[in-house]
């Protein structure tokens, strides 16, 4: 699954869970719901996927600040259980072996993409075809 679409997935689960459209999740409505279901969509898109707080809010169409006011908020929310369902539907969905739980893991598994990447290519011995 490549970033994007791991993106545009956690954006319709989470517009989903606010039983909104993602275009309303993307947009400025300020409603409890809506707001509180993007907060916890930016803290995952950095704490468990890995991406820069200014990457998420180019996601999510808002502001860096925004994001790391995001994150803050639904850590501190953390206690209704709404992050934890987000985040469970998210890893079910995408069933990544790329999406790992922390950050450390996350770069684990990617240099060992890359060791495996930068291992010989063996030559095949085919022939072009005639034309």
């Amino acid at each position: 699954m490549t970033p994007r679409s791991m993106q545009d997935t956690l954006l319709a689960i989470a517009a989903d869970m606010a039983g909104v459209a993602v275009a309303t999740l993307l947009g400025h409505t300020r409603k409890r719901g809506v707001a509180w279901v993007r907060q916890d969509a930016a803290r995952l898109m950095v704490e468990h996927m890995g991406l820069s707080k200014s990457h998420a809010g180019r996601v999510l169409r808002r502001d860096h600040a925004t994001v790391v006011h995001a994150v803050m908020a639904s850590r501190k929310r953390d206690a209704t259980g709404e992050y934890a369902a987000l985040l469970a539907a998210f890893k079910s969905a995408t069933k990544d072996p790329v999406f790992r739980s922390t950050r450390s893991e996350q770069l684990f598994f990617a240099t060992t993409r890359i060791k495996h990447l930068a291992r010989p290519l063996t030559v095949c011995n085919c022939q072009a075809p005639n034309s």
